[in-house]
């Protein structure tokens, strides 16, 4: 059985939840076992998510904005809170400029429109 601290372990005891975002304050009992396991503002089980990771049913993926390992598929990093689709859409979107640049002609100032379609009339002679 995986052990119960493996969560707040990687999180060092504070855990965003996947699924709402809140902040969860893991706190262990003097034998080392976790009290709390639920998110505390949505209720799902934490665990339920690292037992998924172990056994291979759910994936991991880097967070798009703390680049750290959180679960892959849910809305938010478990480590700093981000939601993930919102970043991921930004990065698309500046991408996306970045590379229509790159193609834009930038032409030097004494070419013109009009210099280019003389060039084209003495070219189609």
């Amino acid at each position: 059985m995986v052990e119960s601290l493996q969560i707040p372990s990687l999180t060092e005891d504070i855990v965003y939840c996947p699924k709402c975002g809140a902040i969860n304050a893991f706190k262990k009992s003097t034998s080392g076992k976790l009290l709390k396991c639920f998110c505390c503002r949505c209720g799902v089980r934490m665990n339920d998510l690292w037992d998924g990771y172990q056994t291979g049913t759910i994936k991991s993926i880097k967070c798009f904005s703390c680049s750290e390992l959180t679960f892959k598929g849910e809305v938010f990093c478990i480590v700093c809170g981000a939601k993930q689709k919102k970043i991921r859409i930004e990065r698309a979107e500046k991408l996306a400029q970045a590379k229509s640049k790159k193609n834009e002609l930038t032409l030097p100032e004494e070419v013109s429109v009009k210099n280019i379609e003389k060039i084209r009339l003495y070219h189609k002679r």
